[in-house]
């Protein structure tokens, strides 16, 4: 039994979960690892799209949010890790989607193909913003566009609150030119995939 106040863990849903032996991945397993991090002083930013900050879903219309029904599996589990959001002079930073309560809604793009409504708000404010710009100012951006298309889910910004005045990944903003940079995985003729 969990030690939450509602007695269930939150999980991730790994896309493999229908294989024997694949288990999700509960949020104090998450937390223990993000504790790591912390412990050893790594700047630490986190970024969850998905329903109740942990059930990673994809859904195929923008209307549609889509989810799995909970598990009545008990884990036999009743650690508590520190949550890492409450954790002082730690250099950790976490946005997501949604309140552990919500789903995580799906928007259609430009190009029409389907995806999370975060997601694409949390581009588009990147898009509009200095690489300079605060967490805080990025998360507003963000929260501001996806209630601008119609969105009810209240996305979060959490962590050591002296990481919201930072740059999203917490690089010192004198280092940092306006350029934007982009990890690009292949290229295909005029084809880019970042």
């Amino acid at each position: 039994m969990s030690a939450e106040k509602d007695n269930k863990d939150e999980s991730m849903v790994p896309v493999d979960t229908w294989k024997e032996g694949v288990a999700d991945i509960r949020d104090k397993e998450l937390a223990k690892y993000f504790n790591r991090f912390i412990d050893k002083g790594v700047k630490l930013t986190i970024i969850f799209d998905c329903c109740h900050s942990g059930s990673i879903a994809r859904g195929l219309y923008p209307s549609k949010s889509r989810f799995i029904v909970e598990s009545n599996y008990d884990a036999k589990d009743n650690s508590a890790p520190m949550a890492p959001e409450t954790r002082k002079q730690s250099d950790y930073l976490i946005i997501s989607a949604a309140q552990e309560n919500e789903y995580a809604q799906e928007q259609v793009a430009d190009n029409g193909d389907s995806h999370g409504a975060f997601t694409l708000s949390l581009l588009n404010a990147l898009d509009q913003q200095s690489v300079t710009a605060s967490a805080q100012n990025l998360f507003s951006g963000l929260r501001a566009i996806l209630k601008s298309n119609g969105k009810s889910q209240e996305p979060v910004l959490a962590g050591d609150t002296h990481r919201f005045d930072q740059t999203l990944f917490g690089i010192d903003k004198a280092k940092l030119s306006e350029k934007k940079l982009f990890s690009v995985l292949s290229v295909k003729g005029n084809t880019i995939t970042i």
